[in-house]
């Protein structure tokens, strides 16, 4: 069944879209030609397509060979030099930058009316430049896509209510702005890509002579642009030019019939006023024979002309499609490697990645030989652009010289190319920005890096063996890498000095003397470093723009910007092997294995970026193409990448994700929707998942076993807790150990402690301090006399606090209103203290107590520091100040005989329970043990014990209630308390285990993570 044009009319080559469309190429340009290549241009939508191209004329068995290749362009360069061309002049390309600065010129004459044509509208555009820069790119960028299209805008009005005043401004002037925008370009000797396009499209016929003698072929162009369509056009009634498609073939033969996905080129065709015939018809059909230039005919399915084409639904039916539904992107990379292992071998196979942020981690799973990687890598995701952004968050947060956000600074000092940099054989900024980060993470929330020590400066960093040159070189290589990366970066006002400052970073990072052998084995981040210098730099520096002023705010978008528009490009070598490429760029190959991943709706057909300018819902209105346009490409590069394969494996996600707002599920593309619809079509039944050929990825789940936490005694568990118990007793440890002995364990048997951190919301632990050494110097001159809250003065008071606070590293590490806010709350805090003090006579301040007491055996030395100790009417009164809340145990604890015959057991140690009971009931040994301390130094027993609760009003918080009898009082402290004390070491020293005890404190216990988080089984 072959078709054959109408003589007089030249007809549109249609290959069907299983067959592969680069070897019809190949095959028509030979039939053409006849191998004379001479004249002959071969234009392509991407350039890749070309490569391919030449590697099978190359391997052609009809072309003879030495001979001249075709010329093979990507259609955008070959449209734009061939405008410039008919332009006669020299253009030069403006840049970015440049396009933005004449646009803001062109926008401020318009409005003071020196235009052909005056400013319409109430709304006036911002005058500053750095002001019209975001919507300046946003307005060349619109242009450059008019020019593309060969579009003659007209203004837009009444858009006030679906972009916001600067866009409406715009937009209702578009038409102005676009027709000087291109006169000014014209008469200063520049233009762009988009504009040198449409020159060759505003004058055909003088293209068409220009290209007297050529022979040209378009292939497989499914959406042209306005610009290409009409030189296509051109050239193609006259017969000069070849329409090639990669398509349906019913399009050829019932149009009516064809794929959905196709359709638009049903549209095309009509505006060519061209027939479609079908080409290819000796080329094998390659639903199920596999790979190119197999042997095995048998399974091939019909040929042209024997049999009628085939429809989309029997093509699809001759496939073998396969599945996999996984709940995020690891579980689908199980599957893939799975997959990858089975296979027979990966000659001609493709794995297409919609999104490039799947690139890194799909390689981890490849084969190490036979891989072709034809997709870029975004700068934007290598650890060079990384360091970037840390340098410019460095400068957005700096409040001034000097006065740098320590997180920002700790994230540069970590960051591992500044690290390696060498001096000899040497690494010297690994140990020094170690320590300087530890010197960070102590001192305040802004800092100076250029005032931290040097090498050698810090006697915990120093290294004792180093020379004084290594101490030289080390030191002028830090100096360096503060200069270049900070200083450099401080004062830039113009894209120039940025580029400079730029530049520098670069040369340290390149410097033979420092980089060692880095970039010979972090291959990306070089290439992405040799785009930095080759791309973004010259790009900053030249141009009109590149000496205008800009706020730092402006310049650091635009790099931001030019960061994110360069890819890192790997060797398009070898074409055979596996192939690793995007959704675009499989545009015209054909693979007889696809393995397609991440085949979720957010990714095909995807979903446009919001354009504040131009929104979607207002494309349609200058002609442009909306998201039905992006969606129907989408559509027919799925379908066409599908059809030319034999065997497909699609992976996608239905996990919930989380967005940082909402939960939303990830949906599986409507193209595997509608794959999976004509499935179930031709099964009568619905396709569940987990039923062949729709797949879900699981994995082997395994109960989880209870998590013991507890850690064993061991020898080496007790040598370390005994080199602990060697030294002096105190409350607190008794404390942490009833608090938690898994706690204890960590942090005072291994002395584990987290990592330092900068106390931007207060220290808790350094206000207490502050407050107590406060209240010392407040009440030293009234030791010995018997006082009330009217003797201690408010004001002297509050200045002695004020003066203490602007003194201590933390007030200064808050922000403004948090300083103000503690000071204030702290001097009401101890004005209600002072106000309800009762009437009292201080003995002592801030004493010193120390005892020996029995335990396991043995005796145990106990330390303590009373804060204060008063004599009032009824006797000795202990007081401990607490800006925190105050832990003591209840009062009814002291007479229960039961509770404390327990404690005294010697078995006591063995029941959990108790300890449990003993840590809900008493809560703090402190008071107690303090009382008993004093008692035994001073031969006086307190009648009270009590906690100054700072925190709130000020309250004494006593151990004994009111009605609590003198006698009960001077059994807790003389008899019980040791009771407890003996109890406590006991368990430290017999318990066989550490164990982890539930608590409130777990929510924001320090080793949380060792343990679950959750202190593990209650009782251990």
């Amino acid at each position: 069944m072959s078709q054959a044009a109408p003589a007089s009319r030249p007809a549109i080559l249609l290959v069907p879209w299983d067959r592969d469309f680069i070897d019809a190429v190949a095959e028509r340009l030979l039939a053409a030609t006849a191998g004379d290549f001479c004249q002959v241009t071969v234009l392509f939508p991407l350039r890749r397509a070309g490569r391919f191209l030449i590697d099978r004329l190359a391997a052609h068995p009809g072309l003879d060979k030495p001979c001249l290749l075709p010329r093979i362009a990507a259609v955008d360069q070959w449209l734009a030099e061939l405008g410039r061309a008919i332009h006669g002049r020299p253009l030069r390309l403006l840049d970015p930058l440049g396009r933005v600065g004449l646009l803001h010129a062109v926008v401020q004459d318009l409005q003071k009316g020196l235009g052909d044509a005056p400013w319409t509208g109430e709304r006036i555009f911002p005058t500053e430049l750095h002001r019209f820069f975001p919507w300046g790119l946003r307005l060349a960028e619109l242009c450059e896509e008019l020019f593309r299209h060969g579009v003659a805008p007209k203004n837009i009005e009444h858009a006030a209510a679906d972009v916001l005043p600067q866009a409406a401004a715009i937009l209702e002037n578009l038409k102005a702005i676009h027709a000087a925008y291109r006169r000014r370009l014209l008469s200063g000797g520049t233009a762009t890509p988009g504009l040198c396009q449409a020159l060759a499209a505003e004058d055909p016929e003088a293209a068409s002579a220009r290209l007297a003698g050529d022979r040209l072929f378009a292939c497989g162009f499914f959406a042209p642009s306005g610009s290409e369509e009409k030189i296509f056009r051109t050239l193609f009634a006259a017969g000069r030019l070849e329409m090639l498609w990669h398509a349906d073939p019913l399009l050829a033969t019932d149009p009516a019939r064809a794929h959905f996905s196709c359709r638009e080129l049903t549209d095309l065709a009509r505006r060519f006023g061209a027939p479609v015939v079908l080409h290819g018809q000796t080329l094998p059909s390659r639903p199920v024979s596999g790979r190119r230039k197999r042997a095995d005919d048998a399974l091939q399915l019909p040929l042209f002309p024997e049999a009628a084409p085939l429809g989309a639904d029997e093509l699809l039916a001759a496939k073998t499609i396969r599945f996999y539904e996984g709940y995020d992107l690891h579980s689908q990379l199980v599957a893939f490697s799975r997959e990858l292992a089975l296979a027979p071998d990966t000659a001609d196979t493709a794995v297409v990645l919609p999104d490039t942020g799947l690139l890194m981690p799909v390689l981890h799973h490849l084969p190490r030989r036979d891989v072709n990687i034809s997709m870029g890598y975004p700068l934007a995701r290598s650890s060079i652009s990384r360091l970037i952004e840390t340098i410019l968050r460095l400068q957005e947060s700096r409040l001034g010289p000097g006065r740098y956000a320590w997180r920002e600074v700790v994230a540069f000092l970590r960051h591992p190319y500044l690290k390696m940099l060498k001096t000899g054989e040497t690494q010297p900024l690994r140990p020094l920005f170690s320590a300087w980060e530890r010197l960070v993470r102590q001192g305040g929330a802004h800092l100076d890096p250029f005032a931290l020590p040097p090498p050698g400066g810090d006697a915990d960093a120093a290294d004792p063996d180093a020379a004084p040159a290594d101490l030289a070189a080390a030191t002028a290589l830090a100096g360096r890498v503060l200069a270049v990366c900070l200083r450099a970066f401080e004062d830039v006002k113009t894209p120039r000095e940025l580029g400079d400052a730029l530049a520098g970073l670069a040369g340290l990072l390149l410097d033979e003397a420092h980089a060692g052998d880095i970039w010979e084995r972090f291959l990306i981040d070089a290439e992405c470093l040799f785009r930095v210098t080759s791309g973004v730099i010259p790009a900053l520096r030249g141009g009109d723009l590149a000496d205008e002023p800009f706020p730092a705010r402006t310049l650091y978008t635009l790099l931001r910007g030019l960061l994110s528009a360069e890819r890192a490009a790997f060797e398009a070598e070898p074409l055979s092997g596996l192939q690793v490429m995007g959704m675009l760029e499989t545009r015209l190959l054909s693979f007889s294995r696809i393995y397609l991943l991440d085949a979720v709706e957010d990714r095909l057909p995807g979903v446009a970026p919001h354009d504040p300018l131009l929104p979607d819902a207002l494309r349609h209105l200058l002609g442009l193409s909306d998201s039905r346009q992006r969606d129907a490409v989408a559509a027919y590069t799925f379908y066409r990448l599908i059809m030319g394969a034999s065997e497909v494996v699609i992976f996608y996600r239905a996990g919930v994700q989380s967005t940082g707002l909402f939960d939303d599920k990830p949906m599986r593309s409507r193209f595997v929707e509608q794959l999976l619809w004509g499935m179930e079509k031709r099964r009568g039944e619905v396709i569940k998942p987990g039923e062949p050929p729709l797949f879900t990825v699981s994995l082997p789940l395994r109960a989880i076993a209870p998590h013991n936490a507890s850690v064993e005694k061991t020898p080496a568990v007790r040598k370390a807790l005994d080199r602990v118990l060697e030294k002096p007793l105190s409350a607190s440890f008794l404390d942490a150990y009833l608090t938690c002995p898994l706690r204890f364990y960590y942090g005072r048997v291994l002395r584990l402690a987290p990592l330092d951190e900068v106390a931007e919301e207060g220290d808790a632990a350094g206000l207490g301090t502050l407050v107590h050494e406060v209240l010392r110097e407040t009440f030293a001159p009234f030791v010995g006399r018997e006082i009330d809250g009217t003797h201690i003065g408010l004001e002297p008071l509050s200045s002695r606090l004020d003066a203490a606070l602007h003194a201590a590293p933390f007030f200064h590490a808050l922000p403004p209103d948090g300083r103000l806010m503690l000071a204030r709350t702290s001097r009401e805090r101890l004005r209600r203290y002072v106000a309800g003090m009762p009437r009292t006579t201080p003995l002592s301040l801030e004493t010193r107590l120390s005892l020996s007491l029995p335990g396991a055996g043995r005796e145990w030395l106990f330390t303590g520091i009373v804060d204060r100790a008063d004599r009032r009417a009824p006797g000795i009164v202990i007081l401990d100040y607490k800006t925190g809340k105050p832990r003591k145990p209840g009062a009814a604890l002291w007479e229960d005989e039961g509770f404390w015959g327990r404690l005294a057991d010697p078995a006591a140690c063995e029941d959990e329970g108790l300890f449990c009971e003993v840590r809900d009931r008493v809560q703090s040994v402190q008071l107690p043990l303090y009382a008993l301390l004093y008692a035994k130094a001073t031969g006086e027993t307190p009648v009270e014990a009590a906690c100054v609760e700072l925190r709130r009003s000020g309250e004494e918080c006593g151990l004994f209630g009111e009605k609590t009898p003198p006698e009960v009082r001077r059994e807790a402290i003389l008899s019980r308390t040791p009771v407890l004390v003996d109890y406590l070491v006991r368990h430290i020293v017999t318990a066989p285990h550490f164990a982890p005890k539930p608590s409130r404190v777990c929510d924001w216990c320090e080793f949380a993570g060792l343990c679950g988080g959750d202190g593990g089984e209650e009782g251990g």
